[in-house]
Parts: structure tokens; C-alpha cells; sequence
């Protein structure tokens, strides 16, 4: 879909590295390691990181990852958010 997007801005006369794109990624759970199929951005945080880093591979600029249920308190929640970071940090 990326790659169509920028055809149609190189076809329009843009230039299609000027056309940037974000995606958000809002997570429900964060758990264990997901051995079988799964659906994307399921699964630990380095399966998540895996999916975060093929957006990447396809053109995507920016991902904002939101973890609003994810976590009981604010402790917990620093604790994902750190791991997350720790694990897309080199993406």
C-alpha cells in the first residue's frame, strides 16, 4: 500500500521521498512469546519489536505505540515502555 501511495505522488509530480508515513500501533496485552501464528503486534515484546521493525523495512517513518490497557499501574507501565524502547532502540 506504501509503495502504491508513493507511485501516486511520483505520478502527481511530488516528490515521494517528501511524503512521510506514521503508523500507530495501539496494544491490548503484552505477554509471552507466541510460538504458533499469531496476528501482528501480538505476542512478547520482542515478537512486537519484530513486527514494529518489518513497518520499518517497508517504508514506514515514525510508529507511535500505545499501551493504554497494557498495564495495571504506572510502575508496570514504565517497566513495557523500557523494554519496548530497549527492544525497537536500533530499528
Amino acid at each position: 500500500m506504501l509503495g502504491r501511495l508513493r507511485e501516486l505522488t511520483a505520478e502527481a509530480g511530488r516528490d515521494p521521498g517528501e511524503v512521510g508515513c506514521t503508523f500507530q500501533v495501539g496494544l491490548s496485552t503484552v505477554g509471552d512469546a507466541i510460538p504458533q501464528e499469531r496476528r501482528p503486534y501480538t505476542g512478547s515484546i520482542e515478537q512486537i519489536a519484530g513486527d514494529i521493525a518489518q513497518l520499518a523495512e517497508a517504508g514506514v517513518d515514525h510508529v507511535f505505540v500505545t499501551v493504554p490497557t497494557v498495564a495495571e499501574d504506572l510502575d508496570e507501565y514504565e517497566d513495557i515502555a523500557g523494554r519496548f524502547y530497549t527492544a525497537i532502540e536500533g530499528i
